[in-house]
């Protein structure tokens, strides 16, 4: 018995059919006038490099979008101008090469911390999870940022024993998770509330924050220099002492975030929003201790 098989289409037909779609069609014919055409080709990559290179800020505020469009666009001048003659000359060569390895270094340096954060087996424990619902989401730090803080080993668990003290140096930042500590400014327990009163350290890193503005100025006057050589002793050195149930906290490391923040602007823009938040509660209190201590002064009649 004989049966008819049903036709089947060859590979050539089943490439070729999208050609024809009123969509694809257009788009394919434009490809082929571009590619036939050398100097039309060199005029396309020139005018698409500098959109990459000019306009990336406004596509998006992420660094490692902005560094990767810096990158294509290093390649597409390069490719823009060996269409044209199939020649580059030997200066031309050097500082293009040059930049496409600076901007192959800043995209790498941004993108290596998304991408071990995003493939690493670890999963956030409870106290991880604690620390980013109470502490960085209120900031708006995305999961993947503070997963990249804790791979890069930015973010440290630290326990202490009963009246243990800790000095603030300015190279840790920490955050009280569950115990109780004392300093000069006042008490401070796992229970409240306020950001500011769980957070030492803020005052150091935001005067770290601050030194590359102050080193980039050429002129400073004396007066700045004796303020900043008289104030900075007195907050260096403050210490921290622990209660007699002990504490945990979490240690983050400024040195490391500082880093981290120089190629990732969301993340430098969140820890910003921290540094300020904790100085707009701080000085709030401030504000109603002294109203409460002006008020219960007796006023003579």
């Amino acid at each position: 018995m004989y049966i008819d098989a049903p036709d089947i289409e060859t590979p050539s037909q089943l490439f070729s059919a999208p050609s024809s779609s009123p969509i694809i069609s257009p788009i394919l014919k434009a490809t082929k006038t571009v590619a036939s055409d050398q100097q039309l080709e060199a005029e396309v990559l020139s005018d698409v490099s500098h959109v990459a290179l000019d306009f990336s800020t406004l596509l998006s505020p992420n660094t490692a979008v902005i560094r990767l469009f810096t990158l294509i666009g290093r390649v597409l001048v390069i490719s823009s101008d060996y269409i044209q003659d199939h020649y580059i000359s030997p200066d031309e060569w050097v500082f293009q090469l040059f930049m496409l390895g600076y901007s192959t270094h800043s995209f790498l340096k941004s993108v290596r911390p998304l991408v071990a954060a995003a493939t690493s087996n670890s999963t956030l424990t409870v106290r991880d999870r604690k620390a980013y619902s109470l502490l960085f989401d209120i900031i708006g730090m995305s999961v993947l940022q503070f997963k990249t803080l804790i791979t890069s080993e930015t973010l440290e668990w630290v326990q202490l024993g009963p009246n243990e003290e800790m000095q603030l140096d300015g190279d840790f930042i920490y955050w009280l998770y569950s115990g109780e500590t004392s300093s000069t400014r006042g008490d401070c327990n796992s229970t409240s509330d306020s950001i500011s009163s769980r957070i030492f350290g803020e005052v150091q890193f935001a005067r770290k924050l601050q030194e590359p503005l102050l080193t980039a100025s050429k002129k400073k006057s004396k007066v700045k220099k004796v303020e900043s050589t008289e104030v900075a002793p007195e907050s260096r050195w403050r210490k921290i002492y622990v209660g007699r149930g002990g504490a945990v906290l979490l240690r983050i490391s400024t040195n490391k975030l500082l880093d981290l923040m120089n190629d990732d602007a969301e993340l430098s823009a969140s820890v910003q929003r921290l540094v300020l938040l904790c100085m707009q509660e701080k000085l709030t209190r401030s504000c109603a201790e002294e109203n409460i201590s002006n008020s219960s002064i007796p006023v003579a009649i």
